[in-house]
């Protein structure tokens, strides 16, 4: 009933070695197809994501039943795969495989035979996360030469506000700088997270509003006056009467702001000043690709550099290693959080 020569009439086929994020989801919401794909790495988000749009969208619901199977790599091994790979579709034009959690199949080597003749009515779409696959092995060869694969790298953490933004003007709405920043600073670099609590917003919003500080602080329960950017921000203004309330609202309410979140926060701005005592340009576009950061807050770490000097910085770093080492308590008995904060803060203050 599904002649293989109308099938290559209806999907095109073709070979990439890597594409990204963007492209692989184009591509298949123009319904342009691989039989195989290798989607792996450190960041599970985007995985996950183009799992999902495969599932959602290559098949109509009522072919789904027959034609959709989705399995875990505890569950399976590579020559069933294969098996399931090799059927045909069912009052379909495709099959679609996805295999979840693959990295847990111990041997997927015998899938390298299978790739290099694809069933090409099958989407066999492998989740590999966490990790890499071997860039040298015999597998990864494979699925450049006959598929897509699909490299998910971690988003570093002075990424993740123009990663927020980017995120929000998809779905219609805006987001300030600042709000971005909050939010990256606040939330971590948990791609899925962040995405979550951006949808929790997105619901009392209409499209097009501007997702303010203000917003965020009713929708998220994230302070716009006592984040870990305001504490950065009063300390490059070396306002200690600010830093210590926010401070002492930290210290007042430990499970929303937790030291192990403070710390390396606070290390990145002080190595940012430190990297800007040595930038050999003034150029604004420039700086805020030295430091990592959008150029909006360049003239803010300009400001904050002037208040401490390289020796300065050196001991605040100093100092931050020496605070995360006493709050895990590796040379002892763990000190107690708040008091490293204050003890912290009165040292770079003073």
């Amino acid at each position: 009933m599904y002649p293989f020569a109308k099938i290559r009439k209806q999907t095109t086929y073709y070979t990439i070695r890597v594409m990204s994020y963007p492209k692989v989801i184009q591509q298949i919401r123009n319904r342009v197809f691989h039989p195989v794909y290798l989607l792996h790495g450190e960041e599970p988000y985007f995985i996950d994501q183009i799992a999902n749009v495969i599932a959602g969208e290559v098949l109509q619901e009522h072919e789904k039943e027959f034609n959709q199977m989705v399995v875990y790599g505890s569950d399976t091994d590579a020559t069933s795969l294969v098996s399931l790979a090799r059927r045909f579709p069912m009052m379909s034009s495709h099959m679609v495989v996805i295999v979840r959690e693959a990295q847990q199949i111990k041997d997927l080597e015998p899938l390298v035979a299978y790739l290099e003749n694809p069933q090409e009515s099958t989407l066999l779409v492998l989740c590999y996360k966490h990790g890499k696959v071997d860039g040298r092995s015999k597998l990864i060869k494979a699925f450049q030469k006959h598929g897509l694969v699909f490299l998910s790298n971690k988003v570093k953490d002075h990424q993740l506000p123009d990663w927020i933004r980017m995120y929000v003007r998809e779905r219609r709405y805006e987001i300030a700088d600042s709000s971005s920043v909050l939010l990256a600073d606040y939330l971590g670099n948990d791609l899925a997270k962040i995405s979550n609590e951006l949808e929790k917003v997105f619901l009392g919003l209409a499209p097009g509003s501007q997702i303010t500080p203000e917003v965020i602080e009713h929708n998220i329960g994230i302070s716009k006056d006592f984040n870990v950017f305001e504490l950065r921000k009063a300390i490059g203004q070396k306002n200690l009467v600010r830093a210590n309330q926010i401070v002492l609202y930290f210290i007042n309410n430990p499970k929303e702001h937790p030291l192990p979140r403070i710390i390396p926060s606070l290390y990145l701005f002080f190595s940012q000043l430190l990297m800007l005592h040595y930038a050999k340009t003034n150029d604004r576009q420039k700086l805020a690709s030295v430091l990592g950061v959008h150029p909006f807050f360049v003239s803010e770490y300009q400001q904050a550099a002037k208040h401490y000097s390289v020796q300065k910085l050196l001991r605040i770093i100093s100092y931050l290693r020496y605070c995360d080492v006493q709050s895990k308590g590796i040379n002892g008995v763990a000190l107690p959080h708040g008091e490293l904060l204050k003890e912290f803060l009165f040292k770079v203050m003073h």
